[in-house]
C-alpha cells in the first residue's frame, strides 16, 4: 500500500508528454483570443453610445442683466459684469465704492445714467469724486429742479465737494461745463422762488467752485 502510494505520487510529478502540453497551449491561447474579442466589443459598444456634447451647460454663457447693463459673452461681456457689479456696490454709498464707480464711468457715464431711474441715486452720489466739471451741470440742474429742499441741498452739497477738491489739468477741458453749471447756480440764488437756505447753498457752491462773486447778491454772501 505504501508503495502503491509513494509510485503514484512519482507519476503525478512527472512532466506532461508533448501532445498533452500541446493542447493546454491552444486552449489558453483559445480562450485569450476569446477574451480580447470581448473586450473590444464591449470598448466599440461603449464609443457607439457614449453621447457627444459639443457644449457643456455650464460652459454656455447665458445673458444676466443687471441694473439695465447685460453680460455677454467675451471680453465685451466680461466688461459688462465688472460695471454691473461697480453699481450694485455701489449702491452701499460707501465712499471706496463710490470712488470706484466714478473713474470706471467718469463724470459722462454718471450723466447718462441719471436718465435710469434705477441708477440715477447711485450716480448722484458717487459725482462728487468723478474728474473734471463734467458732472457740474447735472447737479446744479438737479439743485433747481428738485421739489425738495433736501434733495435740493444733497445736490449743492455735491458741487461744494467738487470745489474743495484739488484741481486737476482735465478741469480746463471743461470750460464749458463749469460756465453752465454756474449759470444754472446763479439763477438759483437770484430766484426768491426758492427756499433762503437753497439759494445761501447755491451761492456757497458759487464761490468754492470759483464763479464770479459779483453775481452774488451781498445778502446771500455766505463767506
Amino acid at each position: 500500500m505504501k508503495g502503491r502510494l509513494i509510485r503514484s505520487r512519482v507519476a503525478a510529478g512527472r512532466p506532461r508528454d508533448a501532445a498533452t502540453l500541446s493542447g493546454l497551449h491552444h486552449r489558453m491561447v483559445a480562450r485569450g483570443v476569446i477574451f480580447a474579442a470581448a473586450l473590444m466589443g464591449v470598448s466599440c459598444t461603449r464609443s457607439r453610445t457614449a453621447p457627444v456634447v459639443a457644449n457643456p451647460p455650464d460652459a454656455v454663457a447665458s445673458p444676466s442683466p443687471v441694473r439695465g447693463r447685460t453680460a455677454g459673452a467675451g471680453d465685451a461681456g466680461f466688461r459688462a459684469q465688472y460695471e454691473a457689479n461697480l453699481w450694485h456696490a455701489a449702491e452701499s454709498e460707501r465712499v471706496e465704492d463710490l470712488a470706484a464707480l466714478a473713474r470706471v464711468e467718469g463724470g459722462a457715464g454718471l450723466v447718462d445714467a441719471l436718465s435710469d431711474p434705477a441708477l440715477r441715486r447711485v450716480a448722484l452720489q458717487a459725482m462728487p469724486y468723478a474728474d473734471g466739471w463734467d458732472v457740474l451741470p447735472a447737479l446744479a440742474t438737479e439743485a433747481f429742479d428738485s421739489s425738495d429742499d433736501g434733495r435740493a441741498s444733497e445736490a449743492l452739497d455735491h458741487v461744494f465737494a467738487l470745489g474743495v477738491r484739488p484741481r486737476r489739468s482735465v478741469d480746463l477741458d471743461d470750460r464749458e461745463e463749469l460756465a453752465e453749471g454756474c449759470a444754472t447756480l446763479t439763477k438759483i440764488v437770484q430766484s426768491e422762488r426758492f427756499s433762503r437756505a437753497r439759494r445761501v447753498g447755491a451761492a456757497r457752491a458759487l464761490r468754492v467752485v470759483g464763479c464770479s462773486n459779483d453775481r452774488i447778491p451781498e445778502m446771500l454772501d455766505a463767506r
